[in-house]
């Protein structure tokens, strides 16, 4: 009789629906404005070897250690628009016609060096730094119209121009790629812009996120779905509620721990696709984040994430295995397939 108790339990519960196994919550923490004393607006993390977290903040680089936040200005002071770490753990920043680096001085303190001394006196007029990718030898940093990549080594700075729009950027695979809102994409090998022949199609669809996956590139869109590149090809990959993501505008996205794919959009919240491309889990306002609206997504050294908002943070503990259930979301995803039951 117990079997068939259980089996019945079992039963019952492989039918309910995702909108409540599925939405999974883990402990949310809000950081407010008067918490770390800083802009409202939080751009990007990166995190150091000792588990320091820099953030890209709309009045400088603020730094927390786990117990309170510092901020740090660039020469000019103004907003940190984007960041990332290099192998010698420089936090490099790009912000208002203004890019460089922070590094500690021979006292320990962070200090920032610019780097726009070393632009061809021709090129220094340029838009925000909004992106940056950190290869081995230096760093890129894009603008609207100009791509700057500055060689460590020498210790200088080459432009490269595509003659429109520079949507987005992404380094993957030793190789840069770059999104160009009037052509495509094109990539960066032996230290020239080549186009990518097949890609003439890809041209306006306005690319949010170049990421690694599996043995092809990942390239999401703001409202064109997703995208796989790979040497030969590029198609769209084919995700279960693709209308929901056009609805949403994907912004950000990262690859979790666990190997699912983490969506950040502009106006329903944190979506996380499976490799399926079916949607497995929702965050959102319901859920307890600050907003639906998302500025960056990071996980850190711990697995857990961090999302910037225009108005504030939010940490989340998804590097353990503690969930809690919000049966106040109402999303049609898919069936459960299975649930663990464990027998005392």
């Amino acid at each position: 009789m117990k079997l068939k108790y259980y089996l019945c339990i079992l039963l019952i519960l492989s039918f309910i629906s995702l909108d409540v196994l599925g939405n999974e919550i883990p402990f949310i923490k809000n950081y407010n404005k008067s918490d770390y004393n800083a802009g409202q607006a939080n751009r990007g993390f990166v995190q150091d070897q000792k588990g320091v977290l820099y953030i890209a903040n709309s009045e400088g680089l603020l730094v927390y250690n786990g117990q309170e936040f510092n901020l740090h200005y660039l020469i000019n002071k103004t907003q940190v628009l984007s960041i990332g770490i290099d192998t010698d753990e420089n936090i490099v920043v790009g912000g208002q016609g203004e890019f460089g680096y922070f590094k500690p001085n021979e006292r320990g303190i962070l200090t920032y060096n610019s780097l726009t001394n070393l632009i061809p006196d021709e090129e220094r007029i340029f838009s925000d730094i909004r992106d940056i990718c950190v290869t081995p030898g230096g760093i890129y940093y894009k603008s609207l119209e100009k791509l700057f990549y500055w060689d460590k080594l020498k210790n200088e700075i080459k432009v490269y121009k595509t003659g429109s729009v520079i949507d987005k950027i992404g380094y993957v695979d030793e190789v840069l790629y770059l999104d160009d809102s009037e052509n495509g994409l094109f990539k960066i090998e032996d230290e020239k812009l080549i186009f990518i022949k097949g890609t003439e199609s890809f041209k306006s669809k306005e690319t949010s996120t170049f990421l690694p996956y599996k043995n092809s590139i990942l390239i999401t869109t703001w409202q064109n779905g997703i995208y796989l590149l790979n040497k030969n090809s590029l198609k769209k990959w084919k995700v279960g509620n693709e209308d929901l993501l056009k609805q949403y505008q994907i912004k950000v996205a990262a690859l979790s721990p666990t190997g699912t794919i983490t969506i950040g959009t502009n106006s329903g919240g944190v979506l996380s696709l499976n490799e399926s491309g079916e949607i497995i889990n929702i965050l959102n306002r319901e859920s307890g984040l600050k907003k639906n609206s998302i500025q960056a997504l990071f996980y850190d050294s711990y697995d857990n994430m961090w999302i910037g908002f225009e108005n504030g943070i939010n940490y989340l503990k998804t590097g353990e295995p503690f969930y809690k259930i919000n049966p106040n979301i109402k999303q049609e995803l898919m069936p459960a397939k299975f649930i663990k039951i464990i027998f005392i």
